[in-house]
């Protein structure tokens, strides 16, 4: 058994290539094939030119191209591609690569052509026309819920709870998803709008294009737009904006701005104590005003009652002494003058 050392394994690797080479001659050129792939990087050479290609799915491959065709082609654009396959030269290319003898233009990138057909198909289904709440009633609430959609490991949940303390009585349960699958994410809402939740936030961190494009899909527009409940999203960065983004009730660029757009519509806690202290000064200064009146009454009564009070009074002789002198007097006029 040949024993090859961790330095030489490349070249281990491209003689087998050789040999397979050898084996397989052109035995794989008889079989054409049509792919349809995304130009990613071309490398010109003197006489042919290598580019690296994806699939729609994702799949990274090499093309080996003539120079004249590799000038016609674009970055980001998306080609048929017709050729075959054949044994591969180099180790870090893998063992087949494709050679190319025509293409024809399909359009722009995969993530660009699947958003317009998926945006196509919103727009008539009016997936968008949901009614967008205002959050205006969250004001002055003591306590919100919110159902967190995102991957247990994400970086997301960090910025967001780091938000969440800034404000008392916010709770945020987690919806676990897989933010690669649309089914995982779809699940992951309906299974929040079945909770007692208050709000639904979905955020996940930064990441490729092609990471979004779960959010473009059909399935995901519908849950949101079924959902009861408001949503908000905060998906990527400031550069990722997505059919979810158009349909969720709110739409913020980072999961941060997302949950500090949550705290500012919550706002402060309404003051139940100070309100308690407001109630009891009012009813203590109507108490108070009792209290005065009461002094008022009291003191008039000390007054009336007090030795002075009762000098004064004896200084005002009374209207029936008088009354009863003259009568006295003009009876004893009428006698003596009889």
């Amino acid at each position: 058994m040949n024993r090859t050392k961790g330095s030489q394994l490349a070249d281990t690797y491209e003689m087998a290539l050789k040999e397979l080479r050898s084996i397989v001659g052109n035995a794989l050129a008889k079989e054409e094939y049509c792919i349809e792939a995304e130009v990613k990087y071309i490398s010109t050479g003197d006489y042919t030119s290598f580019i690296r290609v994806n699939g729609d799915d994702g799949f990274e491959m090499q093309v080996k191209i003539s120079c004249e065709l590799a000038s016609q082609l674009k970055i980001n654009h998306t080609y048929l591609f017709t050729g075959y396959f054949e044994v591969g030269s180099r180790a870090k290319f893998g063992a087949l690569q494709f050679k190319a003898h025509s293409f024809e233009p399909v359009g722009g990138s995969f993530v660009t052509m699947q958003q317009q057909t998926a945006t196509q198909e919103i727009i008539e289904s009016q997936l968008l026309n949901k009614y967008k709440d205002d959050f205006s009633d969250f004001l002055g609430r003591s306590y919100c819920k919110v159902g967190l959609v995102t991957s247990p490991v994400s970086k997301a949940i960090a910025d967001v709870e780091a938000v969440f303390k800034k404000r008392s009585g916010i709770e945020a349960e987690l919806f676990e998803v897989k933010l690669n699958s649309v089914e995982s994410i779809v699940n992951g809402i309906y299974a929040a709008c079945e909770s007692v939740c208050d709000v639904i936030m979905i955020v996940r961190g930064g990441g490729k294009e092609t990471d979004f494009g779960v959010f473009n899909d059909v399935e995901v527009i519908q849950a949101i737009n079924a959902s009861a409940i408001p949503i908000i999203t905060g998906l990527g960065h400031t550069a990722n904006f997505t059919l979810a983004d158009q349909a969720a009730d709110r739409s913020e660029n980072t999961p941060t701005k997302a949950a500090q757009f949550l705290v500012d519509k919550l706002g402060k806690v309404r003051d139940y104590e100070y309100d308690t202290i407001l109630i009891k000064e009012k009813t203590d200064s109507y108490q108070y005003g009792n209290v005065l009146k009461e002094r008022s009454a009291e003191y008039q009564y000390k007054t009336d009652n007090s030795p002075d009070s009762n000098r004064r009074k004896e200084k005002k002789p009374s209207m029936v002494i008088f009354i009863t002198i003259a009568v006295i007097l003009l009876c004893f006029y009428y006698f003596i003058t009889r």
